[in-house]
């Protein structure tokens, strides 16, 4: 049985390598069904060439309708059953009806897409019977693909260590890098993000798990650098001043350094500390705004002083330090706006530029479950999923046509004009 993975990029054709959970998948897949072998591509036409029995798309919601492109295509070319999983397909399983996709994987996937291979194995196909006892599935029961069923939900792993070490991908971008995540979900319950909703809580990988895969792709892969790509690596601090102590005993500590995201909460003299005798030489946070109203309704445990005390501490220990910011919240200012770009102005050099973003009402947000049904735009009638990208430099941002959610306090027109006008550093705003 041979299985082929994907995820939806859109017009983005840089090559992070492939995903940690698909290769998380692969490695499961292949351990505990027999004959499975799961393939993992970037580009569509070699997954075509590769003729697999079975495909699965992953997407995010402002690449979703790459992903029906892709399953149509797959669906044209070799006529075999497509899954479909990630956060769109999540927070909005009638999307299934969409494209041709045959089922949707909702929530955490590893055990549902494994229960679908062995149905797969057992019957060759996926009768709609057997379908309704495997948890965390949305699909068509009829073949006018009418209505959808959705099946009970799947419990979340209790233990993050239960899953296997995904196998070392080189990073085309940064090839002397790695990157993993420490944990799934968030405590903070930010208003403009999805991770809390979609993962159903917080859980950590223990510091043995976490050193382990360090190591893995250290031998394998001969890297340099770590990069944490969740922003909770500092904590439980138990488990981070662990997670320290055992890398010090490590035979590769202090030939790899570490980076990654933080928050700014988060960081304290003790806790810089600790990650300076581990060479974590870097870190990113994501400061939003200059404004203490906006980050009040939108961030929580976050301000403008706490944000600069961060910078501050990082740069006094010699840590590099960038944060990323995000413009166009509902109910900004003017004068939030430009706090915003004093708070930069006044921090640029040493604060490097960590993204420059786009508030949006992403599905599975709190901001968006807020929003009536009748002030939710009508995606896939007349407006494309891409209208949704917030990062003013990806490929797929449409500067003329982009989704903005505060033209009641701050007109579009006059957005633009500030973006425009140089207050901001000039890389910032990107296609603006």
């Amino acid at each position: 049985m041979k299985v082929a993975l994907i995820q939806a990029r859109g017009n983005d054709r840089r090559d992070y390598g492939a995903p940690p959970a698909f290769r998380c998948m692969k490695q499961m897949a292949e351990a505990e069904i027999p004959g499975a072998a799961v393939e993992i591509f970037s580009d569509y036409r070699l997954l075509i060439q590769y003729q697999p029995d079975i495909i699965g798309i992953g997407s995010v919601t402002p690449v979703f309708d790459s992903a029906k492109y892709l399953a149509g295509v797959f669906k044209k070319e070799l006529a075999v059953p497509i899954l479909l999983g990630g956060y769109h397909i999540t927070f909005l399983p009638s999307e299934i009806k969409s494209g041709p996709f045959d089922i949707g994987i909702l929530g955490e996937g590893e055990q549902t897409f494994l229960d679908l291979l062995r149905l797969y194995r057992e019957y060759g196909a996926f009768p709609v019977d057997m379908l309704r006892k495997i948890p965390g599935l949305v699909f068509c029961p009829d073949a006018g693909r009418e209505r959808i069923e959705c099946t009970a939900a799947r419990d979340c792993l209790e233990s993050l260590d239960v899953l296997p070490i995904p196998a070392p991908a080189i990073n085309r971008v940064y090839p002397k890098a790695a990157a993993l995540f420490s944990s799934r979900g968030c405590p903070y319950h930010c208003r403009f993000c999805t991770s809390t909703e979609f993962w159903r809580g917080v859980r950590f990988f223990s510091p043995e798990r976490m050193v382990r895969e360090i190591t893995e792709n250290i031998l394998r892969l001969d890297v340099e650098e770590i990069h944490f790509l969740d922003d909770l690596a500092v904590i439980p601090r138990e488990r981070f001043f662990r997670f320290a102590e055992l890398v010090r005993r490590e035979k590769w500590s202090g030939s790899v350094s570490f980076h990654g995201f933080v928050r700014a909460n988060l960081l304290d003299e003790e806790i810089v500390g600790v990650m300076k005798s581990i060479s974590f030489n870097s870190v990113r946070f994501g400061a939003e705004s200059g404004s203490d109203r906006v980050l009040k309704q939108y961030k929580p445990q976050s301000s403008a002083a706490l944000n600069q005390r961060a910078i501050d501490l990082a740069v006094r220990e010699g840590m590099r330090v960038s944060a990323a910011f995000m413009v166009g919240f509902p109910g900004e200012t003017e004068a939030d706006l430009l706090a915003t770009a004093d708070f930069i102005r006044r921090n640029r050099p040493p604060l490097e530029d960590g993204g420059f973003y786009l508030f949006q009402a992403y599905p599975g947000s709190a901001y968006w479950n807020e929003l009536p049904v009748e002030l939710r735009p009508t995606f896939g009638v007349d407006i494309p999923w891409n209208r949704l990208n917030l990062d003013f430099r990806n490929p797929d941002f449409d500067p003329e046509h982009f989704l903005y959610f505060n033209e009641n306090v701050l007109p579009r027109s006059r957005f633009l004009e500030i973006l425009g006008s140089g207050i901001f550093p000039q890389e910032w705003p990107g296609k603006i």
